[in-house]
């Protein structure tokens, strides 16, 4: 059995250490996928200079979410024994009604949009059945007590044993949270001593003091266990209790793709991030070239005043020279024909290797008749 706090701080520090990579990459892809208005720009540059115009990540998950989730999941459960199936039908109302009260819908939307960036990880288990204090509600408004739920957790605040080659040989998997302070001093849920000796998040900022948490299933030891988000505090094992959900703990984690031996997948945008990057960069040197494009009108400088009459002269007027060889139109500058060429062979690769969004997205036939193309819809990969 697993009795200090201190062994358990290491291996979620190395946890951290181990994910941080994939933890960066997320914060990266998820920038581009919000572009660059979502948040205060920084530093002094153009927006021309870090433009991102065409957000391929944004319609790379715009089209795959809607065949992914397309609306909240409905249960049709049966029993095995004929007697029992009046309260399979029953089973199923209430089931159905619970997915409604906690928004089961959303939640899935977004573990399946976490699953594109990193991993998607949802947690279920039972609320309290009573609240700490005079907080109500203290993990928010769909979490009532004694009731089910069901959380997307940030890929930030997720840890899994970094030795772990798959999960199910992992020796605990987890999430930091964070609630307020005063629900977990009075819930009688956590080690109160200990607790005390936890830091306040933003204390005197924040309107609701909070401290973080971390917990841990360890399915070795059958039990799931509480200790500080923060695993440089000395605040101990706040918490004990036996597991008693499914074998497969209290988590879940979604992925697209699975490298052998990794107990992480591999997310769809990081096979793609790079051609939404260049189809970027040409698009903004196209742009410069389109800036740089200048329609001339050449002359003989020995005749001055007459190129003048012409430049001054209205749309359709007549005007006499004495030589319209002396007068040439020229256009430098602009956009080459082999940068859109290369532009649409960019575009031809993004949709391809993004599992044909040109017609999962409907964004136009790929073939010439309705039979090849829902052949092809078909046989679409996601």
């Amino acid at each position: 059995m697993t009795d200090t706090c201190t062994q358990l701080a290491r291996a979620v520090d190395r946890a951290d250490r181990k994910l941080s990579t994939l933890r960066s990459n997320r914060r990266m892809f998820l920038k581009q996928f919000a572009g660059p208005y979502y948040s205060t720009r920084q530093g002094g540059l153009s927006p021309s200079d870090t433009a991102m115009p065409l957000n391929m990540i944004h319609t790379l998950v715009s089209l795959l979410l809607p065949h992914l989730v397309s609306a909240g999941p409905r249960a049709m459960i049966h029993a095995r024994k004929p007697a029992l199936q009046r309260q399979a039908e029953i089973f199923t109302i209430a089931w159905n009604h619970l997915s409604r009260e906690i928004e089961f819908a959303r939640t899935m939307r977004l573990v399946v949009t976490d699953a594109m960036f990193g991993a998607g990880v949802i947690k279920v288990g039972l609320g309290p059945s009573e609240a700490g204090g005079s907080i109500s509600e203290p993990a928010g408004y769909l979490h009532d007590p004694g009731q089910p739920f069901a959380d997307a957790i940030d890929l930030d605040d997720y840890v899994i044993d970094p030795d772990a080659t798959d999960r199910q040989s992992a020796a605990f998997e987890g999430n930091r949270y964070r609630l307020p302070v005063e629900y977990v001093m009075k819930s009688g849920l956590y080690d109160e001593a200990r607790v005390r000796r936890l830091a306040v998040r933003d204390e005197g900022e924040s309107l609701v003091p909070t401290v973080e948490l971390l917990d841990l299933w360890l399915p070795h030891d059958n039990e799931v266990v509480t200790i500080p988000g923060d695993t440089d505090s000395p605040g101990g094992i706040l918490r004990r209790v036996k597991w008693a959900g499914p074998a497969r703990g209290p988590s879940e984690v979604l992925g697209f793709h699975r490298a052998a031996h990794n107990s992480m997948p591999i997310p769809p945008v990081a096979l793609i991030f790079d051609l939404h990057v260049m189809i970027n960069r040409m698009v903004r040197k196209m742009f410069r070239q389109s800036k740089s494009q200048k329609d001339l009108i050449l002359f003989d400088d020995r005749n001055v005043d007459e190129a003048k009459r012409v430049r001054d002269a209205r749309d359709g007027d007549m005007v006499g020279v004495a030589d319209v060889e002396r007068y040439r139109q020229i256009s430098i500058g602009g956009p080459q024909e082999h940068s859109y060429k290369h532009l649409a062979f960019l575009f031809e690769q993004f949709s391809r290797l993004g599992a044909n969004l040109d017609l999962l997205g409907g964004l136009g036939p790929l073939s010439n008749t309705l039979g090849q193309d829902e052949m092809l819809y078909s046989n679409a990969t996601i």
